[in-house]
């Protein structure tokens, strides 16, 4: 069981890191690749305003209508992309991400709409490998009885001092992983949670319909398309 948790523990920390949280593409790159602004208009759920070239080459803060202001959407200056609502642009990775929850150092990655259930996902397999540690701990430790005194009392003071950092390092997991799924059972983001706002698309329904929407639904397609060729001129 612990190897089966370790294995899960790094399989799900290396997709949340490796995945794709929900990059926005730039402006500039949605006008460069051919059916790109189409996609993230797709993705996004509504026809946005089509981007405009100023005679300098740059794009065009567009107009946006009262209706779409009003469910949130906002022009992002840096991106230069019309940000949809619950997309916020992270100043670590320097892009829009959708339905952005937190950006997470230790990870080196954002958590947003496409990899939030492997965040999820990491959080439980890490508490389980964690219990498995300390159960095998425990029954190892009750084999040492027959031992001396002496190795006995270095034993519990070296279990001691590993135990108390790895105790905080188990309550700071559960309390994370407490968190996320109580915002997952209600439809909301760790930024919204933070900073006090409710978006108007937040997930309809019950809490265990929202809570299997964030962890169990699976993650749109990428905006991100690496692959693609370039086929019309770059814009500086």
């Amino acid at each position: 069981f612990a190897a089966m948790a370790l294995f899960s523990t790094v399989g799900f920390m290396l997709l949340t890191s490796c995945t794709d949280p929900g990059i926005l593409p730039r402006a500039r790159l949605q006008l460069m690749v051919d059916g790109l602004e189409e996609q993230v208009a797709a993705v996004v759920g509504v026809n946005l305003p089509e981007i405009e070239i100023d005679p300098h080459g740059h794009p065009m803060r567009p107009e946006l209508p009262e209706d779409l202001r009003a469910r949130g959407y906002k022009w992002c200056d840096t991106c230069q992309v019309v940000r949809p609502p619950r997309a916020t642009h992270c100043r670590f990775c320097d892009n829009c991400v959708l339905t952005f929850d937190h950006h997470c150092p230790f990870l080196g990655n954002c958590v947003g709409k496409r990899n939030y259930a492997y965040f999820n996902a990491f959080l439980m397999s890490t508490l389980c490998l964690i219990v498995s540690v300390f159960a095998g701990a425990a029954i190892w430790f009750s084999g040492t009885e027959g031992q001396s005194v002496l190795k006995r009392t270095w034993v519990v003071v070296m279990l001691g001092i590993v135990g108390f950092a790895i105790a905080v390092l188990v309550i700071g997991v559960i309390v994370l992983f407490i968190f996320h799924l109580v915002l997952s059972c209600m439809g909301r983001t760790t930024k919204e949670a933070l900073t006090g706002r409710r978006s108007a698309t937040t997930t309809p329904g019950s809490p265990a319909a929202r809570s299997s929407h964030s962890i169990c639904s699976l993650p749109p397609p990428s905006l991100v398309r690496a692959r693609d060729r370039v086929t019309k001129p770059c814009i500086t």
